[in-house]
């Protein structure tokens, strides 16, 4: 073990806000409002993405900060027993929501998906990418993003 101090989250926004771009994936309901007043008193204007699976914490980011960017994120869809147009649906609910991005499942990632996403101009980034065919092959389709646990081998690609 290192005998390196653990990093607060407070020190960790002073550090790195305003040199990279963030995106701070909220897990829990009721943390929107501290994230977001931790995030406004470093005064360097930082891209800072807020994302969740929770389309109730996002609509909770919009309504304490408007101008916020925000991202769903959008896992599989298990035993769905009726068919519908999925492409359709979540361009209406990204829009309804707001978000400017949103986060896909690599399984779901797929062409005509990813394209009517774009087409809608939405941001796409897609998650966990960690094997490089798939990461050129969702670079081909023209992704923004690829959210991966070895991003030595994944940032090359985009060359």
């Amino acid at each position: 073990l290192s005998s390196q101090p653990v990093l607060r989250f407070e020190e960790f926004l002073e550090e790195f806000v305003g040199r990279i771009e963030f995106v701070f994936d909220i897990k829990s309901a009721g943390i929107e409002a501290e994230i977001l007043r931790l995030v406004a008193r470093q005064s360097r204007n930082s891209p800072i993405v807020f994302s969740s699976f929770n389309a109730k914490i996002l609509v909770r980011v919009k309504s304490l900060a408007p101008k916020s960017r925000t991202a769903l994120i959008v896992g599989p869809m298990r035993n769905l027993k009726v068919k519908f147009d999925l492409s359709a649906y979540m361009v209406g609910r990204l829009t309804q929501l707001n978000c400017h991005a949103v986060h896909l499942s690599r399984h779901i990632a797929k062409e005509g998906l990813v394209g009517r996403l774009l087409d809608a101009g939405l941001v796409v980034a897609v998650w966990t990418v960690d094997e490089g065919e798939i990461g050129s092959r969702l670079i081909g389709m023209g992704v923004s993003g690829l959210i991966t646990n070895v991003p030595k081998e994944m940032v090359p690609l985009w060359k």
